[in-house]
């Protein structure tokens, strides 16, 4: 029996010290890789100062210009009294590395919009995976498409971007080896480069980004911030890479570099414009933008339609989708084209309603030189006064309101004592009170074309509780004076 035991204890510490032997092999070979690593690499190895950690050590140094670290840590379990080794890996701090680039993996309160912004860079891969609460001129141009590729992995693993630097941890196994470990710290130094992003590179990561990157988001974004002023990218910079995007296969990249490039840019714009395949509010982009590709003078002549001109303009407003007739029908009013006085009259009548009420305020900015022209504009606007929208009501009687005569105080009467919303009767109240302040100093309630003092010539306009709307009065010298329904 006693021989049994002592075999049995023999064996057991025959193992334990097997046991102890593989695990210095174990550390012996580790600290080999690491130490060979390290030597392929140029980078320094330190191991640790604690005789009995010998497999917690470091790799550091500079690879490839940038600032790379590994770290081995001892670890204890949360959930038991064991330990377990993790590798620590980290690049930058130099300040290559943009400040306030911090990735990090996608949360459901960030997905959900409970957790503050989440810019997206116009890849919809990345901007699903990641999140990125914070952009510049820097950051845009630090993630290219390599970066994100590379970036996307890191998430995977549980990495982040954080204070100009990279992180990730690796649990310790014994197949990582010297090959192991010279791999990843390449790559960590490549993400490194691809991240870092100087004040004199800045302006060439941003072109490069903005002409080569298989994203289209990515490339209008990229321009967008070389546009930026706060840039300050060289003019030369900003024409060359604006002029090489108009061949964009993106009709929003070419719209972005068509509005860079002033007049250069007009056929591009104009293009745009009358290209029907594309959606409406990037023909209102490119209309917008050729509008402002040279400067106009607001009292010169009624032709003066800049880059568009009259014919483009007058095809707008009589065709297409709505918010492009809008827009025409607001440049045709800040420019005051006179000459396109009867396309907003047929634009009063659009089935559209929101052509209508913009029709009605472009009546009433463009300036008529012609008697009858101001009668037609009348009967357009009053027209509108019945609407069945209350928008365009209110914006009719804004207009009335704006260029009408005394003959339209009748109709706005009728629309501020009638029921219904309220916004058309405040508006068409406001308008009789406008008209009031341009014919003379009169009572609340009554129009003059005279003095108060005056009777022979004056023409009044007053409430009558027996007529409906409100009645004309043009007083005589006699008392009786004659009374003209209206």
């Amino acid at each position: 029996m006693f021989s049994l035991v002592a075999l049995i204890l023999v064996a057991v510490a025959a193992l334990a010290v097997a046991s102890s032997a593989a695990y210095q092999r174990r550390v012996e070979e580790r600290v080999d890789a690491w130490q060979g690593a390290a030597r392929v690499l140029g980078l320094s190895y330190t191991p640790s100062p604690d005789p009995y950690r010998k497999s917690e050590c470091s790799i550091h140094g500079v690879l490839h210009g940038v600032p790379v670290r590994l770290d081995t840590k001892q670890l204890q379990a949360s959930s038991a009294e064991t330990s377990y080794q993790v590798h620590h890996f980290s690049a930058g701090g130099d300040g290559q590395i943009p400040a306030r680039l911090l990735v990090r993996e996608e949360s459901v309160l960030r997905s959900l919009g409970l957790r503050g912004r989440d810019e997206r860079v116009g890849d919809e891969r990345f901007d699903d995976a990641v999140e990125l609460p914070g952009m510049d001129a820097y950051v845009c141009a630090a993630l290219s498409a390599d970066a994100r590729t590379q970036l996307t992995a890191l998430i995977e693993l549980g990495g982040s971007v954080e204070q100009g630097q990279i992180h990730y941890e690796l649990p310790a196994s014994d197949e990582q080896d010297r090959p192991w470990l010279i791999r990843q710290l390449r790559a960590l130094a490549e993400l490194g480069q691809l991240l870092s992003v100087s004040a004199e590179s800045l302006h060439e990561r941003l072109a490069q980004n903005a002409l080569r990157d298989p994203s289209p988001g990515v490339r209008q974004l990229n321009l967008r911030w070389l546009a930026d002023p706060h840039t300050r990218t060289p003019a030369a910079v900003l024409e060359a890479t604006a002029r090489a995007l108009l061949v964009d296969a993106d009709a929003a990249v070419r719209l972005l570099a068509a509005q860079q490039l002033g007049p250069a840019g007009a056929p591009v714009l104009r293009a745009l414009l009358s290209d029907a395949q594309q959606k409406a509010a990037l023909r209102v982009g490119a209309l917008r933008a050729l509008d402002s590709c040279a400067e106009f003078d607001p009292g010169g002549a009624p032709d003066n339609a800049g880059a568009l001109g009259i014919p483009l303009l007058e095809c707008l407003l009589g065709a297409g989708p709505p918010e492009l007739t809008c827009a025409a029908l607001s440049i045709v009013a800040t420019r005051q084209l006179s000459s396109l006085f009867e396309a907003l009259v047929a634009c009063a009548s659009n089935p559209q309603e929101q052509v209508r009420s913009a029709a009605a305020s472009a009546l009433s900015q463009v300036v008529l030189a012609r008697a009858e022209q101001a009668l037609l504009r009348e009967q357009a606007l009053v027209r509108l006064l019945a609407d069945p929208s209350a928008e365009v009501q209110r914006a009719g009687a804004e207009a009335l309101g704006a260029v009408g005569s005394v003959r339209v105080v009748e109709p706005l009467l009728r629309l501020a004592d009638s029921l219904g919303v309220a916004s058309p009767r405040q508006a068409a109240r406001g308008a009789i009170g406008r008209i009031q302040s341009r014919l003379g100093n009169v009572e609340a309630g009554r129009v003059s074309l005279a003095d108060a003092s005056e009777l022979r010539g004056a023409v009044d306009v007053v409430r009558s509780e027996a007529a409906e709307g409100g009645e004309l009065s043009l007083p005589d010298a006699d008392p009786n004076p004659r009374r003209a329904r209206t």
